[in-house]
């Protein structure tokens, strides 16, 4: 089983290759979270990294994109990587 650093690291590396290469020089780490889904342990890991160039940029909070991950807690394997919509206060 994946302890918290390795979950980390997997999803950081997975994040770098799929992401734009001019995205991923600032990649952040937000939140981790061990979880179950469908009866198997899962990490789930939130990462951020600068928004890509809008016109309309300037006007929208927070200035990065956030994903989640799910990794699967035994292989490491990615299963999936969503939007993490933030709660505005």
């Amino acid at each position: 089983m994946l302890d918290v650093q390795q979950a980390v690291t997997k999803a950081m590396e997975f994040a770098k290759t799929v992401l734009e290469p001019d995205r991923v020089n600032n990649v952040l780490l937000e939140e981790i979270e061990s979880s179950t889904r469908n009866g198997h342990d899962v990490w789930l890991v939130t990462v951020s990294f600068p928004k890509q160039a809008h016109p309309l940029a300037a006007l929208s909070l927070p200035d990065r994109d956030y994903k989640t991950l799910t990794l699967d807690a035994d292989t490491g394997k990615v299963l999936s990587m969503k939007i993490r919509e933030l709660a505005m206060r």
